[in-house]
């Protein structure tokens, strides 16, 4: 009878010894695939990251064009300005009104304040 059982633990033994060396690069596969995966996953977050942050980026963007836009029109807008005033300086000595009773030299002067 130990002789049977022996024989039967000697071909168990065996048998799984053989399913080892059969399965190893199956096995080897599946770990391979499923680390695959994991990085895979990684990937994906901070691509989804990523996305977002140049999306919130091309907002930021946006505003500050739009920011600069304004002073751009700000920045005309007080040239033209700025040019009448000074046209009205040089002119002060072919104006007859008084440079004190003036409001062009009056406002220029009250602006270079």
């Amino acid at each position: 009878m130990e002789m049977v059982i022996s024989i039967f633990g000697a071909i168990g033994g065996a048998s799984a010894l053989i399913m080892f060396f059969i399965f190893i690069k199956q096995n080897k596969r599946i770990k391979s695939n499923e680390a695959d995966r994991g990085e895979i996953d990684n990937l994906r977050t901070i691509i989804e990251e990523l996305e977002r942050d140049r999306d919130s980026m091309k907002k930021e963007i946006e505003s500050l064009k739009r920011a600069y836009g304004l002073s751009e029109t700000e920045k005309v807008e007080i040239e033209a300005k700025n040019n009448k005033y000074q046209r009205a300086f040089n002119c002060q000595d072919l104006c007859d009104i008084k440079p004190t009773e003036c409001p062009i030299l009056i406002k220029y002067n009250v602006l270079n304040k």
